[in-house]
């Protein structure tokens, strides 16, 4: 991705549009794009329950 996990939700989606790539995020923001645009095209969304974004190191 072009500005790695800075890359916005619209870059990603047209990159995975423009190269027939599936998208698979946790981001909700990506299945209401999915649903009310159909954007991207393919979509999986993941559910973890209750598990961090962000791993700490110690």
């Amino acid at each position: 991705m072009p500005d790695q996990y800075k890359t916005k939700d619209w870059q990603i989606a047209k990159f995975a549009n423009d190269d027939a790539r599936v998208v698979i995020s946790k981001d909700s923001d990506f299945l209401e794009s999915f649903l009310v645009k159909s954007e991207p095209h393919k979509l999986i969304i993941v559910r973890t329950g209750n598990i961090p974004n962000k791993i700490n190191s110690y």
